[in-house]
């Protein structure tokens, strides 16, 4: 991307509190059927399911950028055709804390939040050297 993400649509609900938390939520455009947090987002438009979102709807809507999990493999096939048609994706893993921090630093990075993103990430490190 050759700037920040401005319009952004996850695929997996996770992704929308990253968001909120880096004081993102007003970059969403869309949520899929399952996604009520933050409740901000219960306005949006739906576009179908995490498992089967609709990437027509989605192209309509113009994201700049389609967050996804990795692990996912039937939820890819849409994306690919998202990808096919201009519109960035970027996929992660979030099986743990550790792929869960970096998958924040990236979104950081995406939305020109890096700094945000580093103090949550430090934050949750914190918290889990404390255990």
């Amino acid at each position: 991307m050759d700037r920040p993400a401005t319009r952004i649509i996850a695929l997996y609900g996770a992704f929308n509190e990253i968001l909120a938390d880096l004081g993102l939520e007003h970059t969403l455009v869309a949520r899929t059927q399952a996604d009520e947090l933050p409740k901000s987002i219960t306005a949006l438009p739906v576009i179908g399911t995490h498992m089967r979102p609709n990437p027509e709807l989605i192209i309509g809507l113009q994201p700049d950028l389609v967050l996804q999990r990795a692990s996912r493999a039937q939820a890819l096939d849409p994306v690919r055709t998202l990808e096919t048609n201009g519109i960035s994706v970027a996929v992660f893993e979030m099986a743990n804390f550790a792929q869960l921090c970096s998958a924040m630093q990236r979104i950081g990075v995406l939305t020109n939040t890096t700094a945000q993103a580093q103090t949550k990430v430090d934050s949750i490190n914190t918290a889990l050297d404390a255990l």
